[in-house]
């Protein structure tokens, strides 16, 4: 079983509660962070705390430059793996979870599904049973529309590219040619 979970990197403490449940169950332990903040991957990868020079702040729950002492030495001694998201994967699963549940999570609430969605992928894990932890709900009413816009970017169903097109007879036909069958829509 895997099982994904934003868990707290800054000062914040554990309820002993979620603690002895998520040390006492055999579970592959995987935790997520957004790759503009993935100060926990950061120490796992160097055995130590270190500083981000710039944290992302669109998902704001777990956006902290360096983990916290005492979450790191508790979380390297639970955790399995970790794996980074991006913010359009992070979208993806906010939408995700309103088409399943039609409940909003906030950024780091739909952070372990996202998790867990490219976990499983690279993985090639099928037919397992697998958890996310959904922790945070409180969703500020103007970023939805930045998250819906950015929705068809994370499921990968849509691609937005800048690109310069000269002024010259031809040359957009050219660029669509090299698109092949894919639509453009702007």
């Amino acid at each position: 079983m895997v099982e994904t979970s934003p868990l707290p990197k800054g000062t914040k403490r554990y309820d002993p509660s979620v603690v002895k449940n998520f040390l006492s169950t055999a579970l592959l332990r995987v935790g997520v962070e957004p790759d503009d903040a993935a100060c926990l991957d950061l120490a796992f990868k160097h055995n130590k705390r270190l500083s981000l020079k710039e944290v992302g702040l669109f998902v704001d729950g777990v956006a902290v430059k360096q983990i916290g002492k005492l979450n790191f030495s508790l979380i390297k001694e639970w955790l399995d793996d970790v794996v980074t998201v991006s913010i359009d994967e992070i979208c993806a699963s906010v939408e995700d979870t309103f088409q399943e549940t039609r409940t909003i999570p906030e950024p780091a609430g739909a952070l372990a599904l996202a998790g867990l969605k490219k976990y499983t992928k690279s993985k090639g894990l099928r037919n397992k049973n697998l958890i996310a932890i959904n922790s945070g709900a409180n969703l500020n009413f103007d970023r939805l529309g930045h998250i819906v816009e950015r929705v068809q970017l994370g499921e990968n169903k849509e691609v937005l590219l800048s690109v310069r097109i000269p002024e010259e007879k031809g040359s957009f036909r050219k660029f669509c040619k090299l698109l092949g069958k894919r639509m453009i829509s702007e």
